[in-house]
Protein backbone atom coordinates (compact mmCIF):
# COMPACT_ATOMS: atom_id res chain seq x y z
CA UNK A 1 0.00 0.00 0.00
CA UNK A 2 1.39 3.37 -1.03
CA UNK A 3 1.78 6.37 1.22
CA UNK A 4 -0.98 8.14 -0.71
CA UNK A 5 -3.40 5.25 -0.05
CA UNK A 6 -2.64 5.28 3.67
CA UNK A 7 -3.09 9.06 3.78
CA UNK A 8 -6.49 8.94 2.05
CA UNK A 9 -7.58 6.00 4.19
CA UNK A 10 -6.60 7.93 7.31
CA UNK A 11 -8.61 10.96 6.17
CA UNK A 12 -11.58 8.75 5.37
CA UNK A 13 -11.39 6.90 8.70
CA UNK A 14 -11.32 10.14 10.72
CA UNK A 15 -14.15 11.66 8.66
CA UNK A 16 -16.21 8.49 8.90
CA UNK A 17 -15.81 8.36 12.68
CA UNK A 18 -16.84 12.01 13.06
CA UNK A 19 -19.89 11.70 10.81
CA UNK A 20 -20.95 8.38 12.35
CA UNK A 21 -20.75 9.82 15.87
CA UNK A 22 -22.59 12.99 14.81
CA UNK A 23 -25.43 11.14 13.06
CA UNK A 24 -25.85 8.67 15.91
CA UNK A 25 -25.86 11.48 18.50
CA UNK A 26 -28.47 13.46 16.54
CA UNK A 27 -30.65 10.36 16.17
CA UNK A 28 -30.41 9.45 19.84
CA UNK A 29 -31.04 13.00 21.07
CA UNK A 30 -34.06 13.43 18.78
CA UNK A 31 -35.50 10.05 19.67
CA UNK A 32 -34.83 10.62 23.37
CA UNK A 33 -36.83 13.85 23.35
CA UNK A 34 -39.75 12.00 21.76
CA UNK A 35 -39.57 9.21 24.33
CA UNK A 36 -38.67 11.27 27.40
CA UNK A 37 -42.11 10.95 28.97
CA UNK A 38 -42.11 7.21 28.34
CA UNK A 39 -38.66 6.84 29.91
CA UNK A 40 -39.72 8.79 33.00
CA UNK A 41 -42.83 6.65 33.42
CA UNK A 42 -41.03 3.33 32.95
CA UNK A 43 -40.03 3.08 36.62
CA UNK A 44 -36.53 2.86 37.95
CA UNK A 45 -33.63 5.16 37.20
CA UNK A 46 -34.04 7.38 34.14
CA UNK A 47 -30.34 7.10 33.37
CA UNK A 48 -30.26 3.30 33.57
CA UNK A 49 -33.39 3.00 31.42
CA UNK A 50 -31.94 5.39 28.83
CA UNK A 51 -28.53 3.69 28.75
CA UNK A 52 -30.02 0.22 28.60
CA UNK A 53 -32.41 1.10 25.79
CA UNK A 54 -29.98 2.92 23.50
CA UNK A 55 -27.03 0.75 24.41
CA UNK A 56 -28.96 -2.23 23.10
CA UNK A 57 -30.39 -0.34 20.11
CA UNK A 58 -27.08 1.19 18.96
CA UNK A 59 -25.89 -1.74 16.77
CA UNK A 60 -29.22 -1.75 14.92
CA UNK A 61 -29.16 2.03 14.44
CA UNK A 62 -25.63 1.82 13.05
CA UNK A 63 -26.66 -0.91 10.62
CA UNK A 64 -29.51 1.18 9.24
CA UNK A 65 -27.46 4.37 8.84
CA UNK A 66 -24.07 2.93 7.83
CA UNK A 67 -24.48 3.31 4.02
CA UNK A 68 -25.42 7.00 4.43
CA UNK A 69 -22.38 7.58 6.65
CA UNK A 70 -20.07 5.88 4.14
CA UNK A 71 -21.40 8.02 1.30
CA UNK A 72 -21.16 11.24 3.32
CA UNK A 73 -17.61 10.51 4.43
CA UNK A 74 -16.49 9.58 0.91
CA UNK A 75 -17.98 12.74 -0.62
CA UNK A 76 -16.43 14.92 2.08
CA UNK A 77 -12.93 13.46 1.64
CA UNK A 78 -12.92 14.08 -2.13
CA UNK A 79 -14.44 17.55 -1.69
CA UNK A 80 -11.86 18.35 0.97
CA UNK A 81 -9.02 17.29 -1.33
CA UNK A 82 -10.30 19.61 -4.07
CA UNK A 83 -11.07 22.45 -1.64
CA UNK A 84 -7.47 22.47 -0.31
CA UNK A 85 -5.95 22.19 -3.81
CA UNK A 86 -4.62 18.69 -3.09
CA UNK A 87 -6.50 16.87 -5.81
CA UNK A 88 -4.88 18.56 -8.83
CA UNK A 89 -1.26 17.94 -7.71
CA UNK A 90 -2.06 14.25 -7.32
CA UNK A 91 -3.52 14.22 -10.83
CA UNK A 92 -0.39 16.00 -12.07
CA UNK A 93 1.68 13.16 -10.63
CA UNK A 94 0.05 10.84 -13.16
CA UNK A 95 -2.68 9.21 -11.04
CA UNK A 96 -6.16 9.14 -12.58
CA UNK A 97 -9.19 10.04 -10.41
CA UNK A 98 -10.33 6.42 -10.13
CA UNK A 99 -6.97 5.47 -8.65
CA UNK A 100 -7.16 8.30 -6.10
CA UNK A 101 -10.54 7.18 -4.74
CA UNK A 102 -9.74 3.44 -4.83
CA UNK A 103 -8.87 3.42 -1.08
CA UNK A 104 -12.32 4.87 -0.36
CA UNK A 105 -13.99 2.01 -2.23
CA UNK A 106 -11.80 -0.53 -0.42
CA UNK A 107 -12.82 1.05 2.88
CA UNK A 108 -16.49 0.94 1.82
CA UNK A 109 -16.19 -2.77 0.99
CA UNK A 110 -14.62 -3.41 4.39
CA UNK A 111 -17.37 -1.43 6.13
CA UNK A 112 -19.98 -3.44 4.21
CA UNK A 113 -18.39 -6.58 5.66
CA UNK A 114 -18.55 -5.03 9.14
CA UNK A 115 -22.25 -4.31 8.56
CA UNK A 116 -22.82 -7.98 7.79
CA UNK A 117 -20.96 -9.01 10.94
CA UNK A 118 -22.99 -6.51 12.95
CA UNK A 119 -26.27 -7.96 11.65
CA UNK A 120 -25.10 -11.55 11.89
CA UNK A 121 -23.42 -11.64 15.30
CA UNK A 122 -23.68 -8.42 17.33
CA UNK A 123 -27.42 -7.74 17.05
CA UNK A 124 -28.61 -11.35 17.60
CA UNK A 125 -26.07 -12.14 20.31
CA UNK A 126 -26.26 -9.36 22.85
CA UNK A 127 -28.36 -6.40 21.85
CA UNK A 128 -31.76 -7.85 21.28
CA UNK A 129 -32.14 -9.65 24.61
CA UNK A 130 -31.46 -6.44 26.50
CA UNK A 131 -33.46 -4.40 24.01
CA UNK A 132 -36.60 -6.49 24.45
CA UNK A 133 -36.14 -6.30 28.21
CA UNK A 134 -35.85 -2.52 28.13
CA UNK A 135 -38.70 -2.15 25.64
CA UNK A 136 -41.00 -4.17 27.88
CA UNK A 137 -40.59 -1.46 30.53
CA UNK A 138 -41.69 1.26 28.12
CA UNK A 139 -45.00 -0.17 26.93
CA UNK A 140 -47.91 -1.69 28.79
CA UNK A 141 -49.06 -3.60 25.73
CA UNK A 142 -47.81 -4.00 22.16
CA UNK A 143 -50.70 -5.36 20.13
CA UNK A 144 -49.93 -6.43 16.58
CA UNK A 145 -52.17 -8.09 14.01
CA UNK A 146 -50.85 -11.51 12.89
CA UNK A 147 -51.68 -13.24 9.63
CA UNK A 148 -53.29 -16.71 9.65
CA UNK A 149 -50.58 -19.35 10.06
CA UNK A 150 -50.96 -22.93 8.76
CA UNK A 151 -49.30 -25.83 10.57
CA UNK A 152 -48.01 -29.16 9.30
CA UNK A 153 -51.13 -31.08 10.35
CA UNK A 154 -53.46 -29.02 8.13
CA UNK A 155 -54.64 -26.60 10.80
CA UNK A 156 -54.65 -22.81 10.73
CA UNK A 157 -54.02 -20.55 13.73
CA UNK A 158 -55.28 -16.96 13.62
CA UNK A 159 -55.98 -14.21 16.14
CA UNK A 160 -57.24 -10.67 16.35
CA UNK A 161 -54.08 -9.44 18.08
CA UNK A 162 -50.75 -10.71 19.35
CA UNK A 163 -49.38 -9.18 22.56
CA UNK A 164 -45.63 -9.15 22.02
CA UNK A 165 -44.94 -8.30 25.66
CA UNK A 166 -46.97 -11.15 27.16
CA UNK A 167 -46.50 -13.40 24.11
CA UNK A 168 -50.27 -14.06 24.13
CA UNK A 169 -52.94 -14.23 21.43
CA UNK A 170 -56.11 -12.17 21.78
CA UNK A 171 -59.29 -13.79 20.43
CA UNK A 172 -57.43 -16.77 18.93
CA UNK A 173 -59.02 -19.26 16.56
CA UNK A 174 -57.69 -22.64 15.49
CA UNK A 175 -59.27 -24.55 12.59
CA UNK A 176 -58.29 -28.07 11.50
CA UNK A 177 -59.31 -29.31 8.06
CA UNK A 178 -59.48 -32.89 6.77
CA UNK A 179 -58.22 -34.14 3.41
CA UNK A 180 -61.41 -32.93 1.71
CA UNK A 181 -61.06 -29.43 3.15
CA UNK A 182 -63.87 -29.77 5.67
CA UNK A 183 -63.58 -28.40 9.20
CA UNK A 184 -63.06 -31.14 11.77
CA UNK A 185 -61.96 -28.99 14.72
CA UNK A 186 -62.64 -25.34 15.43
CA UNK A 187 -61.54 -23.68 18.66
CA UNK A 188 -62.35 -20.08 19.56
CA UNK A 189 -61.25 -18.46 22.82
CA UNK A 190 -60.67 -15.17 24.58
CA UNK A 191 -56.88 -15.55 24.92
CA UNK A 192 -54.18 -18.15 24.38
CA UNK A 193 -50.59 -18.60 25.47
CA UNK A 194 -47.88 -20.87 24.16
CA UNK A 195 -46.89 -24.09 25.92
CA UNK A 196 -43.59 -25.47 24.59
CA UNK A 197 -43.09 -29.18 24.14
CA UNK A 198 -41.72 -31.09 27.10
CA UNK A 199 -41.47 -34.70 28.24
CA UNK A 200 -45.12 -34.78 29.30
CA UNK A 201 -46.86 -32.92 26.46
CA UNK A 202 -46.32 -31.79 22.85
CA UNK A 203 -46.05 -28.23 21.60
CA UNK A 204 -49.40 -26.46 21.95
CA UNK A 205 -51.30 -23.23 22.56
CA UNK A 206 -53.44 -23.12 25.68
CA UNK A 207 -56.81 -21.59 24.83
CA UNK A 208 -58.72 -19.94 27.69
CA UNK A 209 -62.42 -19.17 28.04
CA UNK A 210 -64.01 -20.26 24.76
CA UNK A 211 -65.59 -23.15 22.88
CA UNK A 212 -64.29 -26.18 20.98
CA UNK A 213 -66.34 -27.61 18.12
CA UNK A 214 -65.60 -31.09 16.76
CA UNK A 215 -67.23 -32.42 13.59
CA UNK A 216 -66.98 -36.21 13.27
CA UNK A 217 -68.66 -38.50 10.73
CA UNK A 218 -71.03 -41.05 12.28
CA UNK A 219 -74.11 -43.13 11.69
CA UNK A 220 -76.83 -41.03 10.17
CA UNK A 221 -74.54 -38.16 9.17
CA UNK A 222 -72.06 -35.78 10.71
CA UNK A 223 -71.93 -35.50 14.48
CA UNK A 224 -71.13 -32.11 15.97
CA UNK A 225 -69.86 -31.86 19.54
CA UNK A 226 -69.49 -28.53 21.34
CA UNK A 227 -67.23 -28.38 24.37
CA UNK A 228 -66.68 -25.35 26.59
CA UNK A 229 -63.09 -24.26 27.06
CA UNK A 230 -62.65 -23.28 30.72
CA UNK A 231 -60.86 -20.18 31.96
CA UNK A 232 -58.13 -22.48 33.31
CA UNK A 233 -57.32 -23.42 29.72
CA UNK A 234 -57.35 -26.24 27.17
CA UNK A 235 -54.27 -27.25 25.18
CA UNK A 236 -54.67 -27.16 21.38
CA UNK A 237 -51.86 -29.20 19.87
CA UNK A 238 -50.01 -27.56 16.97
CA UNK A 239 -46.40 -27.11 15.89
CA UNK A 240 -46.81 -23.30 15.59
CA UNK A 241 -44.56 -21.30 17.92
CA UNK A 242 -44.56 -17.63 19.04
CA UNK A 243 -41.72 -16.92 16.64
CA UNK A 244 -43.96 -18.05 13.77
CA UNK A 245 -46.65 -15.61 14.93
CA UNK A 246 -44.19 -12.72 15.15
CA UNK A 247 -42.74 -13.64 11.75
CA UNK A 248 -46.19 -13.40 10.18
CA UNK A 249 -46.38 -9.77 11.31
CA UNK A 250 -42.96 -8.46 10.34
CA UNK A 251 -39.47 -9.65 9.52
CA UNK A 252 -37.71 -10.31 12.82
CA UNK A 253 -34.42 -8.52 12.22
CA UNK A 254 -32.69 -9.72 15.38
CA UNK A 255 -32.43 -13.28 14.04
CA UNK A 256 -29.12 -14.41 12.61
CA UNK A 257 -29.00 -15.45 8.96
CA UNK A 258 -29.08 -19.14 9.88
CA UNK A 259 -31.99 -18.61 12.26
CA UNK A 260 -33.94 -16.63 9.67
CA UNK A 261 -33.25 -19.27 7.02
CA UNK A 262 -34.63 -21.99 9.31
CA UNK A 263 -37.64 -19.82 10.08
CA UNK A 264 -38.26 -19.26 6.37
CA UNK A 265 -38.03 -23.02 5.78
CA UNK A 266 -40.61 -23.51 8.53
CA UNK A 267 -42.92 -20.86 7.07
CA UNK A 268 -42.20 -20.58 3.31
CA UNK A 269 -45.51 -18.77 2.81
CA UNK A 270 -44.05 -15.76 4.69
CA UNK A 271 -42.36 -14.27 1.64
CA UNK A 272 -41.09 -11.20 3.49
CA UNK A 273 -38.73 -13.50 5.38
CA UNK A 274 -37.22 -14.61 2.08
CA UNK A 275 -36.75 -10.99 1.02
CA UNK A 276 -35.10 -10.06 4.31
CA UNK A 277 -32.88 -13.12 4.11
CA UNK A 278 -31.52 -11.93 0.78
CA UNK A 279 -31.27 -8.36 2.09
CA UNK A 280 -28.70 -9.61 4.60
CA UNK A 281 -26.29 -9.65 1.64
CA UNK A 282 -27.67 -6.96 -0.67
CA UNK A 283 -28.12 -4.12 1.86
CA UNK A 284 -24.47 -3.90 3.02
CA UNK A 285 -23.42 -3.53 -0.62
CA UNK A 286 -25.48 -0.31 -0.72
CA UNK A 287 -22.41 1.42 0.75
CA UNK A 288 -20.51 0.78 -2.49
CA UNK A 289 -23.54 1.44 -4.72
CA UNK A 290 -24.11 4.86 -3.15
CA UNK A 291 -20.46 5.79 -3.63
CA UNK A 292 -20.68 4.87 -7.30
CA UNK A 293 -23.72 7.13 -7.58
CA UNK A 294 -22.39 10.00 -5.47
CA UNK A 295 -18.69 10.37 -6.24
CA UNK A 296 -19.17 11.44 -9.89
CA UNK A 297 -20.90 14.61 -8.63
CA UNK A 298 -17.80 15.73 -6.69
CA UNK A 299 -15.24 14.46 -9.18
CA UNK A 300 -16.68 16.63 -11.95
CA UNK A 301 -16.32 20.37 -12.22
CA UNK A 302 -14.07 23.00 -10.74
CA UNK A 303 -13.72 23.34 -6.99
CA UNK A 304 -14.70 26.99 -7.14
CA UNK A 305 -17.97 26.46 -8.98
CA UNK A 306 -20.31 26.66 -5.98
CA UNK A 307 -23.49 26.52 -8.09
CA UNK A 308 -22.39 23.31 -9.75
CA UNK A 309 -21.35 21.86 -6.40
CA UNK A 310 -24.75 22.69 -4.89
CA UNK A 311 -26.60 21.15 -7.84
CA UNK A 312 -24.37 18.09 -7.60
CA UNK A 313 -25.09 17.60 -3.90
CA UNK A 314 -28.84 18.02 -4.41
CA UNK A 315 -28.81 15.61 -7.34
CA UNK A 316 -26.82 13.12 -5.30
CA UNK A 317 -29.32 13.35 -2.43
CA UNK A 318 -32.21 12.89 -4.86
CA UNK A 319 -30.69 9.81 -6.49
CA UNK A 320 -29.91 8.28 -3.10
CA UNK A 321 -33.48 8.91 -1.92
CA UNK A 322 -34.78 7.34 -5.14
CA UNK A 323 -32.52 4.33 -4.55
CA UNK A 324 -34.06 3.64 -1.15
CA UNK A 325 -37.59 4.29 -2.42
CA UNK A 326 -37.06 1.72 -5.17
CA UNK A 327 -35.57 -0.64 -2.60
CA UNK A 328 -38.65 -0.32 -0.39
CA UNK A 329 -40.95 -0.82 -3.40
CA UNK A 330 -39.10 -3.95 -4.52
CA UNK A 331 -39.15 -5.38 -1.00
CA UNK A 332 -42.90 -4.84 -0.83
CA UNK A 333 -43.43 -6.51 -4.22
CA UNK A 334 -41.30 -9.47 -3.16
CA UNK A 335 -43.28 -9.88 0.07
CA UNK A 336 -46.65 -9.99 -1.70
CA UNK A 337 -48.18 -13.36 -2.64
CA UNK A 338 -47.50 -14.00 -6.32
CA UNK A 339 -45.03 -11.13 -6.43
CA UNK A 340 -41.41 -11.07 -7.52
CA UNK A 341 -39.03 -13.76 -6.35
CA UNK A 342 -37.49 -12.73 -2.99
CA UNK A 343 -33.96 -12.90 -4.40
CA UNK A 344 -34.86 -10.71 -7.36
CA UNK A 345 -36.74 -8.27 -5.12
CA UNK A 346 -33.71 -7.89 -2.84
CA UNK A 347 -31.06 -7.51 -5.55
CA UNK A 348 -32.95 -5.66 -8.31
CA UNK A 349 -32.34 -2.14 -6.85
CA UNK A 350 -28.61 -2.84 -6.68
CA UNK A 351 -28.64 -3.87 -10.35
CA UNK A 352 -30.81 -0.97 -11.48
CA UNK A 353 -28.62 1.62 -9.77
CA UNK A 354 -25.29 -0.20 -9.71
CA UNK A 355 -24.84 -0.49 -13.48
CA UNK A 356 -25.58 3.21 -14.21
CA UNK A 357 -23.44 4.06 -11.18
CA UNK A 358 -20.48 2.18 -12.62
CA UNK A 359 -20.93 3.90 -16.01
CA UNK A 360 -21.22 7.36 -14.40
CA UNK A 361 -18.20 6.76 -12.18
CA UNK A 362 -16.00 5.52 -15.03
CA UNK A 363 -16.92 8.55 -17.13
CA UNK A 364 -16.18 10.96 -14.27
CA UNK A 365 -13.04 9.23 -13.03
CA UNK A 366 -11.15 8.94 -16.32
Amino acid sequence: MKTLDRWILRKFAVTYAIFAAAILIVFIVTDSLNKLGTFMGAGGSLASTWLGYYGALLPDIYYMLAPFVTLTAGLWVVHDLKRHNEFVPILSAGLPPWRIVTPIFLAAAFLAFLMFLDREYVIPAASIAQLRKEQSKLVKHAYLIPSPIPDKSGGVLSARFFDTKKQELDEPRYTLLDAQGRETVSAIASTAFHHPADAASPNSWVFRDGILIRCEPGDGGEHVAVVRIPASGMAIETDIEPLDVESSIYAITYLSTDQMRRQYERCPFLRHLGVQLERRYSYPSASVILLLLGLPFVLRGDKGDKAQATIGVLACMGICALFFLVTAFCEDMGARPGGAHPRLAAWLPNLLFGVPGIVAFLRAAR
